[in-house]
């Protein structure tokens, strides 16, 4: 795994005046221009060539000819060793309270604890259980340190717990707030938990290795959380479970391999609340195919009319047969991500479906992110993002608030085909019968790469791309997803915004070139 570099291209100027934006529509080498009067929209660095990877030679009528390029994921030489998972080490937890190391544990679950151990004196047993008794306050801060956590004494449940016999007889449970569980990193290393052979532990319900319980303003952050190789061991729904947070933060996280486990990578239900911010997570080969299963899934609130599900600067890929990223949440933010398809490899294999899948409508801004299409096999879909799919006439909540938010995401089609009955890939699936108003709904300045689809403005068509979008061949783009020749756009994204970077990072857009520039 490798974090990519950002590009620091030269700023040579501005461009005010009226231009011309070419649309270029690369099938049989068909090109149509759209004049765009810039004298009134913002200014725009004009970057120069700088850092750009080599000219490439790709045929320019693939459309015809169905001679796409091999899938890329960026230029590798651009690229530096990422934060490494540990593949030994000792366990060992630091307890803080106010900044001031309080105990130490080299479990992060197990069983009963003493009563009145929120000092934290009792470190036979881990501090995030089930069990009695609570071994924590609010406000407390948990680093553990490089090592593989693995077993069920080796898990995290962070939930509603009591601090001694009197409080359980009667109820009284504390309810876990302002907690912070970090990884170290130590030499370029950082800890890993992983499912044992004998699966989750009843800390966690069986559901997952994290379980987060009812509780507010939790942290999880540097972390990898993955199954294992042997095929051995059961967790019920996820690597990451959440079931009652009221803001919860994923944070510089790594979420990989339940696929073999037929799981999702981070699993919410109904009963979470605020919002769920996930920054500079990677998922990968989560998913399966009883559910299916996605490498995200995210269920509506039953709590919160206006739940928020916000994923900025991370890396969705590999997933099996369900969906890089799929949420119910009222509310949906994504910015500066990489949604990056997966080719099915033999027949009768089923890669993601949809990239992005936001069955039930309600509000989605999706801005400044890459999606990749390839072909990811029968019985798969072939849109990038799909809004309000599931829903039907009456069907849909009007409760919640609608609003349809799509600008500056580069989409890349691989393919022409996504299965072997030859349907074609196409960038939205939009259903037009969702309650979204008119002025409500801003598709714009998008960039389109190797799609081969004729253009139609109908609202919801498999042909519709929104307005001020540019289309372009493989050669006008370098092997970083980035346009060679940015136009400016008319959607007034100013400069400033959440950008996209590669790779679990984001960085302020510098300009307001059409798609994910940055």
């Amino acid at each position: 795994m490798s974090l990519l570099l950002p590009f620091r291209s030269a700023m040579t100027g501005f461009l005010t005046s009226s231009i011309v934006l070419f649309q270029l529509v690369a099938c049989g080498g068909a090109t149509k221009a759209d004049v765009v009067d810039t004298a009134a929209q913002p200014t725009v660095q004009s970057l120069d060539e700088e850092g750009y990877s080599p000219p490439t030679s790709f045929s320019s009528d693939y459309c015809s000819s169905n001679d796409f390029p091999a899938q890329w994921e960026w230029r590798e030489s651009t690229v530096r060793p990422q934060v490494r998972g540990a593949v030994g080490g000792e366990p060992l937890i630091r307890h803080l309270r106010d900044g001031r190391l309080i105990a130490t544990y080299t479990k992060l679950g197990g069983h009963r604890s003493e009563p009145n151990n929120t000092d934290g004196h009792d470190a036979t047993v881990g501090p995030f259980r089930r069990a009695l008794f609570t071994q924590w306050k609010s406000g407390d801060v948990f680093e553990i340190y490089p090592a593989i956590y693995e077993g069920e004494d080796q898990q995290i449940y962070i939930g509603p717990n009591f601090n001694n016999e009197a409080d359980y007889y009667s109820k009284n449970a504390s309810v876990p707030k302002n907690i912070t569980v970090r990884g170290i990193t130590v030499n370029g290393v950082r800890p890993v938990i992983k499912l044992p052979a004998t699966g989750a532990s009843n800390a966690t319900l069986g559901q997952s290795l994290i379980y987060i319980d009812k509780s507010e303003n939790i942290t999880i952050e540097n972390l990898e959380v993955v199954s294992n190789d042997t095929g051995l061991g059961r967790v019920g729904k996820a690597g990451i479970y959440i079931n009652g947070g009221k803001n919860v933060t994923l944070r510089n996280l790594r979420i990989h391999g339940f696929e073999n486990r037929s799981a999702n990578g981070i699993f919410g239900t109904s009963a979470n609340s605020g919002v769920l911010l996930i920054e500079g997570v990677e998922l990968s080969a989560n998913g399966g195919g009883n559910g299916p299963e996605h490498n995200i899934y995210i269920n509506y609130s039953n709590d919160d009319s206006k739940f928020t599900v916000k994923m900025l600067g991370s890396w969705s890929h590999d997933s099996r047969y369900g969906h890089l990223f799929k949420s119910r949440a009222q509310v949906n933010i994504l910015e500066g991500n990489y949604f990056q398809g997966s080719r099915a490899t033999k027949p009768g294999e089923m890669r993601e479906s949809y990239l992005v899948d936001v069955p039930d409508g309600g509000v989605l801004t999706a801005r400044n992110n890459i999606f990749v299409k390839t072909a990811s096999g029968d019985n798969t879909n072939g849109a990038s993002l799909a809004y309000a799919a599931e829903g039907s006439i009456g069907n849909f909540d009007t409760t919640r608030p609608w609003g349809l938010t799509v600008e500056h995401n580069t989409f890349v089609a691989f393919t022409q085909y996504f299965d072997s009955q030859k349907h074609q890939v196409y960038p939205f699936f939009i259903k037009a019968i969702a309650p979204v108003k008119a002025e409500n709904i801003n598709v714009n300045g998008n960039l389109f790469v190797g799609y081969c689809r004729n253009k139609s403005a109908l609202y919801g068509s498999p042909g519709y791309f929104g307005e001020g979008y540019m289309m372009v061949g493989f050669n006008d783009i370098d092997q970083s997803f980035r346009p060679r020749k940015p136009q400016p756009s008319a959607s007034g994204l100013a400069p400033g915004s959440l950008g996209y970077q590669h790779k679990q990072s984001n960085v302020p857009r510098r300009t307001n070139a059409i798609g994910a520039r940055d």
